[in-house]
């Protein structure tokens, strides 16, 4: 007779959506994670697994049977997965099925917002979700133009 344990299964993700370009915790419950008692150990005592989340790996701390911690970021980009990995087993939920994504850059105010429409002039954006470092490919686009330089001040401020 074969034995087999049943499949790790992820049901939710806590905080579902997570800042972009910042370390991110977010708490994932599900089932059959496995028992520290019985799972493989790390050479700290933890139960050996990982997250990966757009195309990055971060650490996971086993909690319970029922939930572990996912040490996540910083991101940059767009993701379609979260993937649990405990030991052998590996579990994957998209953002349909209620997996994290990232939010979007959001402009809260605009600073010099009379200037011309010919172009040329520096207009600083102010908003949320910016990152904490302009990326190396950092860019910037006003409706569907791209800015000819783009300044990042900080996750709160960038200049076009």
């Amino acid at each position: 007779a074969l034995f087999t344990f049943d499949r790790l299964t992820i049901s939710a993700v806590k905080p579902a959506n997570l800042p972009p370009n910042i370390q991110s915790f977010v708490t994932v419950f599900g089932s059959n994670f496995g028992s520290n008692r019985f799972s493989r150990l790390g050479g700290n005592g933890t139960v050996e697994g990982s997250c990966i989340m757009a195309e990055s790996s971060g650490a996971l701390l086993w909690v319970s049977d029922s939930s572990a911690v996912c040490s996540l970021g910083p991101e940059r980009g767009p993701t379609d997965y979260l993937k649990v990995e405990l030991g052998r087993r590996a579990a994957v939920v998209t953002p349909a099925q209620g997996g994290p994504v990232f939010d979007a850059p959001s402009i809260t105010d605009i600073l010099q917002n009379d200037v011309p429409t010919v172009g040329g002039h520096a207009v600083v954006l102010l908003g949320t979700n910016f990152g904490e470092a302009a990326a190396a490919d950092f860019r910037i686009t006003v409706g569907n133009t791209l800015c000819l330089s783009a300044a990042w001040f900080s996750d709160t401020a960038v200049e076009c």
